[in-house]
């Protein structure tokens, strides 16, 4: 599906919103449902032909009779709901046929045919695995239908049960907020797992609640708290709202959310604002009770010159809940090729939760120009008991190699001062240029007047080269100035110039450029 594809999409499930809501007006019915995709995350990636699981959350006041998945305009797949039930919970699948990126998105319909408006998400289809720099994650255990009347708070982001009868509100008491319900997602998430928070607020008083947040606090010690805005809750009337939170260490928390976190009104009752929940957090979806190493970052300086070494970083990531022990990580070069592993020197440990980043700094690896696809390896030997051995034990990056080429073009400008020949220069090549020598003689004597061998001969010059760089990167232009002494007009001259990559003229040099000028 194309970009405009997904355009269809919004347009078609937001007009159908649009009658929704004006035949609801018409005829007296109830909200219109809401409906939120919560697996995958959107920006992810996938390759061609792979089946997607799509993981949604669908809640109406009187029950929800379908729910409906949309790619490109159509939709691809309907699941039937019973059509009773505050919350209804779907798996629906999609495949990308080709390359591109998609707009998937979800609608809910009620019992009385109310739409909702959609919820979207994008997915990048790619070519093949190595392209893929953002994967799905795990999918999540497959999600249990929530009874019509649940009586207590679960694991699963099933909708609240329903309010305690009470005495009626009377009008004109002020606000009274209460917590009712306090709903997380995964009770037991992995590092870097996106849980959903919802909570249940009831307006005990008799006035209407107006412009509150309700917060959350995931018991890390963060600041400032997440909340949400709540834009008005009538006496008597209840709300379900939701965030997204993401624990990005293990340990065990306990999370608070409460009503009024912006402590907008001053209730006659403020101990039942508040609702805890403890949570577990562990390994990227591994057993409790063990590390669980992962490779979350693989880089290299970019750009790289044929046979010039590279210089490779990995972050290292500990996503268990316990110490990992001594390990070695390693490279190699070309990861389709029989190649062995190059080990980094020294070992790591790592606590839970814990990152280390570092630079390979093993035997130096150097490419021919072309493309080249290096992988590296976390726990090279295998002695670290994981939870998980499938997510990103591994990891590759494409290095792209250009060939190492020094060239430039010479160009005479002026004679100055009665001194100084002035020259511009263009780094035709693939290298920085560091360094130069020139030689300077009359063409009718073939006297010498000037051998110049200098580490920073550029000036700023017509290219607009930064100011204080010593080396002229390629395509970058200069002046250089060479003191050739006093001489006579309309004299005829010959300059040699070879420039170098490296100081002192040493790396790789220029051909010798000859250079006839007239002073």
């Amino acid at each position: 599906m194309r970009i405009g594809g997904s355009s269809r999409v919004a347009f078609l499930l937001v007009g159908s919103l649009l009658l929704g809501s004006m035949l609801a007006c018409q005829f007296g019915k109830g909200s219109p449902p809401t409906v939120e995709i919560t697996f995958p995350p959107t920006g992810r990636q996938v390759v061609v032909g792979r089946e997607v699981p799509i993981h949604s959350v669908s809640q109406d006041d009187r029950g929800i009779t379908r729910v409906e998945l949309w790619i490109g305009g159509q939709v691809v797949e309907t699941t039937t709901a019973p059509g009773t039930g505050r919350t209804f919970l779907a798996v629906q699948h999609w495949t990308a046929t080709e390359v591109g990126v998609f707009n998937v998105g979800v609608r809910a319909v009620d019992s009385e045919g109310q739409p909702s408006q959609p919820a979207i998400i994008t997915i990048q289809a790619v070519a093949a695995a190595s392209e893929i720099t953002q994967p799905l994650p795990d999918e999540p255990a497959a999600p249990a239908q929530p009874t019509t009347a649940p009586s207590a708070p679960t694991t699963q982001p099933d909708g609240p049960p329903p309010p305690p009868e009470g005495p009626s509100p009377v009008p004109g008491e002020p606000v009274d907020l209460e917590l009712w319900n306090l709903t997380l997602s995964n009770l037991t998430p992995a590092v870097g797992e996106e849980i959903v928070v919802g909570v249940t607020i009831i307006n005990n008083g008799g006035t209407p609640a107006e412009d509150f947040h309700w917060g959350w606090d995931p018991g890390t010690g963060e600041e400032p708290i997440h909340s949400e805005a709540i834009a008005y809750l009538a006496p008597g009337d209840d709300v379900v709202s939701e965030m997204r939170y993401t624990y990005q260490q293990a340990g065990n928390y306990t999370g608070q959310a409460w009503a009024d976190s912006w402590d907008a009104f001053d209730e006659p009752d403020e101990t039942n604002n508040f609702a805890f929940e403890d949570v577990s957090v562990g390994g990227g979806g591994g057993a409790q009770g063990q590390p669980d190493l992962v490779i979350t970052e693989f880089t290299y300086q970019s750009p790289v010159e044929e046979d010039e070494p590279v210089a490779f970083e990995v972050t290292l990531q500990n996503q268990g809940d316990v110490q990992s022990g001594n390990f070695t990580w390693g490279i190699v070069p070309a990861a389709d090729s029989m190649l062995e592993y190059r080990e980094s020197p020294g070992m790591i440990s790592l606590g839970p939760g814990e990152s280390w980043t570092a630079q390979y700094q093993g035997e130096a690896i150097r490419y021919a120009p072309g493309e080249w696809t290096a992988e590296a390896m976390v726990d090279l030997q295998d002695v670290v008991d994981e939870g998980s051995r499938e997510n990103n034990n591994t990891a590759r990056v494409v290095v792209r190699v250009v060939d190492a080429r020094a060239e430039a073009q010479l160009e005479y400008h002026d004679y100055q001062d009665n001194t100084w020949a002035t020259f511009g220069i263009q780094n035709t090549g693939t290298v920085p240029l560091e360094s130069m020598r020139v030689r300077v003689r009359l063409v009718t004597t073939n006297e010498e007047i000037a051998d110049v061998r200098a580490n920073q001969p550029f000036l700023r010059g017509w290219s607009g080269r930064p100011p204080g760089d010593p080396s002229l990167a390629p395509g970058q232009g200069a002046v250089v100035a060479v003191n050739i002494g006093s001489q006579v007009a309309g004299a005829w001259c010959i300059a040699d110039f070879t420039f170098y990559s490296e100081d002192d003229g040493g790396g790789l040099p220029t051909e010798t450029i000859n250079l006839r000028f007239t002073i």
